[in-house]
């Protein structure tokens, strides 16, 4: 007895791309019935808290420092962020590696450029496994865009505080 016979049917009972039609089909309705039957995550109720981040931004000129100021709203796309302003700016010198004749390494403080330090407040679902503010995570040493009105920079990261 031959598995495939002449007219293409398995065992010569069943036709192959019947067999398939009919196998996708269960295969379907299985995906669709564990989807339907299958135990739901219950969702975090929303609770809104405040949240201060200090997102640190290297190696900036004076022009775009006068850009940041406290109290300006953040901006996401094309839009405002709800909640979501600078509390304070912090400028201090940037500090960057220099060899001296020797090869030995120092840090030195650059003439021109500024690291600033600037403080967000923002009310956030702290119930979420993720903060947000708009649609970017606010995590310890992620990378994170400050975007106002006037200016955008990217940054890291440094602190993050939740007070309900």
């Amino acid at each position: 007895m031959k598995l495939i016979d002449e007219k293409g049917r398995l065992f010569g009972k069943v036709n192959i791309i019947d067999l398939v039609v009919v196998l996708l089909v269960l295969l379907l309705a299985a995906a669709v019935g564990y989807k339907v039957l299958s135990p739901k995550i219950a969702s975090s109720p929303t609770a809104q808290g405040e949240v201060t981040a200090v997102v640190k931004c290297t190696f900036r000129t004076d022009t775009v420092i006068s850009q940041v100021k406290a109290g300006q709203q953040l901006v996401f796309g094309t839009d405002y962020v709800p909640n979501a302003t600078i509390a304070e700016v912090k400028v201090v010198p940037s500090d960057y590696t220099t060899t001296d004749a020797q090869g030995r390494v120092h840090i030195e403080k650059h003439p021109n450029l500024k690291d600033l330090y600037i403080t967000i407040k923002a009310k956030v679902n702290t119930n979420a496994p993720i903060l947000k503010v708009g649609t970017q995570d606010l995590c310890l040493g992620k990378k994170f865009t400050v975007k106002t009105q006037t200016m955008e920079m990217d940054g890291n990261v440094e602190m993050v505080t939740i007070t309900k």
